[in-house]
């Protein structure tokens, strides 16, 4: 896929691993939405990427992702400024064990409503030209996880649900590709904050300590690096600082 002059909305793009992603694409001369629910860091995300890149390179739009109606209305804001999209990245994502339901409606839930309305308002079929989605679920969705059962269950529902609407059968009828990284541990808040969205904080804490984490500048590339693969519908990305990049099968 040609990475230039596209549209790509990204949601949790207000910081961490979604601003990175977002730079990525203004680097190549694309246009960004970016949402999110944190309105005083998306405001000013989006002040710091347009005096960067230039004025109208991206905009902001408030959406809780866990709410239908938010996520309709994003796209149809997106629309309605830049005249289409071309690529979603489902990005925003919680933690938080004891909030499990909340959790369960932002990292899958969240995830499945953006690309259904990525296939109505993208899809060849309701008119659109087609385009991508990019998943961003994480090496939690590959593995077991024992400190975070919920969290890990979304991330392994956000992997089948790519891989199965990553398929010929709903390519043809959309024109839009479906593909997800998996990410390791990367240098964010949500990182920083683990042991308090565990329900074990001390072994949690201990397990922290261990990590060698990701920059998010390279994990956002990893978002690059798919999309410009030629055949990425139903890929799945693994993205570790060890191992670099790698398909899963």
């Amino acid at each position: 896929m040609e990475l230039t002059n596209k549209v790509v909305l990204v949601t949790g793009g207000a910081q961490g691993l979604g601003k990175a992603i977002c730079e990525s694409f203004l680097e190549r001369k694309n246009k960004v939405c970016i949402a999110d629910v944190n309105n005083d860091k998306g405001l000013k995300t989006v002040e710091n990427l347009n005096s960067r890149f230039g004025a109208g390179s991206a905009i902001y739009t408030s959406c809780d992702v866990s709410k239908e109606s938010d996520f309709q209305d994003l796209f149809e804001r997106t629309i309605s400024i830049f005249g289409r999209v071309d690529i979603l990245v489902n990005n925003a994502g919680i933690g938080g064990e004891n909030n499990w339901r909340k959790v369960v409606e932002v990292d899958l839930m969240g995830v499945i409503s953006g690309t259904k309305l990525a296939f109505k308002f993208m899809g060849t079929e309701n008119g659109g030209v087609g385009g991508a989605v990019v998943n961003i679920a994480s090496t939690a969705g590959l593995v077991p996880v024992p400190l975070g059962p919920i969290y890990c269950a979304c991330k392994h529902g956000v992997v089948s649900y790519t891989r199965s609407v990553g398929t010929e059968l709903h390519y043809t009828k959309s024109g839009v590709t479906v593909s997800a990284i998996c990410p390791s541990f990367i240098d964010t808040e949500m990182t920083r904050q683990m042991e308090n969205l565990s329900i074990f904080q001390q072994e949690t804490k201990k397990f922290k300590e261990s990590l060698q984490l990701m920059e998010p500048s390279y994990v956002a590339e990893a978002v690059i690096y798919l999309l410009e693969t030629k055949k990425i519908n139903g890929a799945v990305l693994k993205v570790t600082k060890e191992g670099g990049y790698q398909y899963v099968l």
